[in-house]
This record gives C-alpha cells, sequence and structure tokens, in this order.
C-alpha cells in the first residue's frame, strides 16, 4: 500500500514539475517576445527620427517654395507624424494587452500549481491518516484473532478432556 501512494506521489511530483517547466518554458517565451517588442519599439523610434529628419529637409525645402506648396508638404508630413505615432502607440498598446494577458495566465498557472500542491500535501495527510487508522484496526483485529485462537485451544482442551473423563467414566463403568 506504501508503496503504491509512493508511486501516486512521485507520478504527481513528476506532474509538478512538467508544469513548472512548461510555465518556465512560456515564461522564456514572453521574455523572447517582450525583447522582440523592445526591438521593434527602438526600430519604430528611429524611424520616427528619420522622418522627423525629412520633415526639416522637407521644410528647408519648402522655404524656397511658394506658400501653398510648403503647407501641402508640411500638411503631408504632419499625416505622415501622425500615421507613424498611431502605429507607435497601437503596437505599444498591443504589446501591453498582450503581457497582461500572459501575466494573467501565468499568475492563474502558478495559483493552479499552488492549489494542485496544497492539494497534494492534504490527499498525503489524508492517505495517513487513514493508513494509520488501517494500521490500528489491523492490529485490533489481529488480537481479537489471537484471542479467539486461544479460546478456541482452550475449548478443544476442554472438550479432550471431557473426552478423556467421558471414556474414563465408560471404562471404569465397563470394569
Amino acid at each position: 500500500m506504501e508503496d503504491s501512494v509512493i508511486a501516486v506521489k512521485e507520478k504527481e511530483i513528476q506532474k509538478l514539475r512538467n508544469e513548472s517547466k512548461q510555465l518556465d518554458d512560456e515564461i522564456e517565451r514572453m521574455e523572447k517576445q517582450y525583447t522582440e517588442d523592445e526591438e521593434r519599439k527602438h526600430k519604430t523610434e528611429r524611424d520616427n527620427e528619420e522622418l522627423m529628419k525629412k520633415v526639416e529637409e522637407i521644410l528647408k525645402v519648402l522655404e524656397t517654395n511658394s506658400e501653398e506648396e510648403m503647407e501641402q508638404f508640411i500638411l503631408q508630413a504632419q499625416h505622415e507624424v501622425k500615421k507613424k505615432i498611431y502605429q507607435e502607440n497601437e503596437m505599444i498598446e498591443r504589446m501591453k494587452r498582450e503581457n497582461e494577458e500572459q501575466e494573467k495566465e501565468r499568475m492563474e498557472r502558478i495559483k493552479i500549481l499552488t492549489n494542485t500542491e496544497e492539494y497534494l500535501i492534504e490527499k498525503i495527510r489524508e492517505t495517513k491518516t487513514m493508513y494509520e487508522k488501517i494500521k490500528k484496526e489491523n492490529e485490533k483485529i489481529s488480537t481479537r484473532n489471537q484471542m479467539m485462537e486461544k479460546e478456541i485451544k482452550e475449548i478443544k482442551e476442554e472438550v479432550k478432556e471431557r473426552k478423556r473423563r467421558k471414556e474414563e467414566k465408560t471404562s471404569s463403568k465397563v470394569k
């Protein structure tokens, strides 16, 4: 019985180790994703800097052109800047949502693992208690069996003694 309890415990421990490994892999994946997102963020910042340089160049060029053309280029540049800013903000918001979701999932897994560990500990305690209870019950049964065997032996002895007396009486009457 102890072997089966130990086997179950080892199986559960292995299961917990596997889940822990999965969590470690998930964390590693999240860290990799974070690094990639940071690289994209820096690329976007570089793109924005380049765009701003282009805007400055356009403004310098436009200073030599008519006012209408200049306004048109400014509006176009503003539109491009706004578009880039919008894209960057969208990317940042998406990253935040993904990170929040991943963190939430990770916390839920940790909570499940913690609950699983507590559950296993409680089950082990219950199993140990049941084992002790069964052991005591077996000891009581063993003691009762010994007493019954002793009584049976005494009864057999008494029966033998009565038979012997009866035979003696019968043999003494026959004589």
